[in-house]
């Protein structure tokens, strides 16, 4: 498996077990040119962005770490954004 896809599955694993409506959630992922960097948007419904994000931002603080120690691993470095339905991105910086 690569790392791209390893990523992808870890974070949806997370996220899934943390929102009430995984149906109306989309994981986007974007690749650098050179193949270092991912970037990763999270879209879910308002009330599920409230529960990632969590209190003062901690819980999608604890999951960027997680996804960054994987990424580590195989000498990548990873962005992760989420965000509700028509709004901008929560938390951009994840390098």
């Amino acid at each position: 498996m690569d790392s791209s896809t390893a990523l992808r599955e870890f974070l949806e694993y997370i996220i899934g077990q943390l929102i009430s409506q995984p149906e109306e959630g989309a994981i986007a992922h974007e690749l650098s040119e050179d193949g270092t960097h991912h970037t990763f948007l999270v879209t879910l419904t308002k009330d599920d962005v409230g529960k990632i994000v969590g209190k003062n931002g901690l819980t999608v603080s604890a999951i960027r770490s997680l996804l960054i120690a994987a990424a580590e691993r195989d000498g990548q470095s990873v962005s992760l954004k989420v965000v509700g339905p028509n709004e901008a991105p929560v938390e951009q910086d994840g390098t």
